[in-house]
C-alpha cells in the first residue's frame, strides 16, 4: 500500500502539518461563514466574514497533505496569530479550482484573493514570458545565487510587468524548496548521454523540457496527482523532481535511483489580486505581509537545517540508490543549450544578467 503523506516522520511534518491537521481547508459549506449568511455568488469579491474574521482564499496546486498546502497551513496560522484572529486563510488544495491559469481567471471574476505558484508558471500570465529563465537548468550555482536573484532589480523589474498587466500584486516567496533532481526507475544517470531515449516526467515548463529533449530524453508532462502511477506503470522511466517532494509522495516505492543534480532552486510564491489587496486596511495588509514574511524565514529555516537531509537519509533507507552524477558535464552542456533559448524563451541578454549576480 503506497505510504502517501510522510510529514509526521519529520521535522518538518510536524511544523506543518500541525497546521495542515486544523481543518481550516475545508471547501464545503464553511465558505458561507457561520453567520446565516448565503454563499457568495462568483461574481462576488472572495473576501468574506466567518465568524468575526476575515477571510481570505488562497489557490494551491497541490494534494492535501504536500509540501505547498501544509506551508499555507503554516501561513494561516501565523495569520490569525499576528491578527488576533481578525484575519485567516482558506486553503483551497489539490487543484479543485484547477491550475495556475484558472487560479488566475478566478481572481479576475473575485471568487479568489490570491494563489501559490512557482516563478515558471507566472508564464501563463501576460507579459510573464521571462519567467521561464527561472527553472533553466544551473542558471543558479547555489542557494546564496538565487537568493541574490529573489532580492534583484533584475526581479523586481520582470514581477513589475506582470503585475501592471494582470491586475495583481506580488506578495513575496512562501518558502523556499528544494532543489530539482532526477529519479530513475531502472537506470542510473552520471552524464547527459546517459538520459538518451529515456521517458522522464517533467512538469509543464518549456525550458525544463526543452533541455532534456537536448539531453536525449523524451520528455513527457504528467501532473503531480498521476505522477505515483505512471511511475509504477512504467508509462515514463523517472522524473524531475524536488527531492522532499519525491520522499514524501513515497516515490521510493517505484524508483531506484537518486540523481544529485540540484540544478533548478526555486520558490513557492505568491501572487495576490489587486482588488482584494486594495480592500484591505493598512493595518490588515501589515498583518498579512508580516505573516508571510514569518512563514517563509521558519519554513525556509527547518527545510535547510533539517527537512533535506533527513528526506535524503530516509530515501536512501527504503533502498534508492544515491547516484552522484558528473556534475561538470551536466553544467558544460546545459550552458551551451541554454544559449539558445535566449531571446526565445525569454528576452535576450536576461539569462547573463541573472548569471552575472553571483
Amino acid at each position: 500500500m503506497r505510504k502517501g503523506m510522510r510529514f509526521v516522520a519529520l521535522t518538518l511534518a510536524a511544523m506543518i502539518l500541525t497546521a495542515g491537521c486544523g481543518g481550516k481547508a475545508d471547501t464545503g459549506a464553511s465558505a458561507a461563514g457561520s453567520t446565516g449568511e448565503p454563499q457568495t455568488s462568483a461574481s462576488t469579491q472572495a473576501v468574506q466574514q466567518q465568524e468575526g474574521a476575515l477571510v481570505l482564499k488562497l489557490g494551491v496546486p497541490a494534494p492535501a497533505g504536500t509540501v505547498q498546502p501544509n506551508t499555507a497551513e503554516l501561513w494561516a496560522d501565523k495569520l490569525e496569530a499576528v491578527s488576533g484572529g481578525k484575519m485567516t486563510i482558506e486553503v483551497l488544495a489539490g487543484g479543485v479550482l484547477g491550475n495556475t491559469a484558472a487560479h488566475y481567471s478566478q481572481m479576475e471574476q473575485g471568487t479568489l484573493d490570491f494563489f501559490l505558484t512557482g516563478f515558471d508558471t507566472a508564464t501563463v500570465l501576460k507579459e510573464g514570458t521571462d519567467f521561464s529563465v527561472c527553472v533553466v537548468p544551473f542558471l543558479f550555482e547555489d542557494l546564496d545565487h538565487y537568493h541574490k536573484f529573489l532580492e534583484s532589480d533584475i526581479l523586481k523589474e520582470m514581477v513589475a510587468k506582470v503585475e501592471a498587466a494582470n491586475g495583481l500584486k506580488y506578495m513575496g516567496p512562501i518558502s523556499d524548496q528544494a532543489p530539482r533532481s532526477l529519479t530513475t526507475t531502472n537506470t542510473p544517470v552520471k552524464v547527459p548521454a546517459d538520459l538518451k531515449n529515456m521517458k522522464i516526467r517533467t512538469p509543464e515548463s518549456p525550458a525544463i523540457t526543452k533541455m532534456l529533449t537536448a539531453w536525449g530524453a523524451n520528455p513527457m508532462v504528467v501532473s503531480g496527482g498521476e505522477l505515483f502511477q505512471a511511475l509504477q506503470t512504467g508509462m515514463v522511466d523517472g522524473q524531475d523532481n524536488d527531492l522532499v517532494n519525491s520522499y514524501t509522495s513515497s516515490f521510493s516505492e517505484v524508483q531506484k535511483y537518486y540523481m544529485n543534480l540540484d540544478y533548478i532552486y526555486s520558490d513557492m510564491v505568491i501572487w495576490m489580486s489587486d482588488i482584494s489587496w486594495n480592500k484591505l486596511t493598512e493595518q490588515q495588509q501589515s498583518w498579512l505581509t508580516q505573516s508571510l514574511e514569518e512563514t517563509f524565514k521558519e519554513a525556509s529555516d527547518t527545510l535547510w537545517n533539517t527537512t533535506y537531509e533527513e528526506c535524503l537519509r530516509k530515501f536512501q533507507e527504503e533502498g534508492v540508490t544515491y547516484i552522484e552524477v558528473d556534475r561538470d558535464a551536466f553544467v558544460k552542456s546545459a550552458e551551451e543549450i541554454a544559449a539558445k533559448f535566449d531571446g526565445e524563451l525569454f528576452r535576450a541578454g536576461l539569462y547573463e544578467q541573472i548569471k552575472g549576480l553571483k
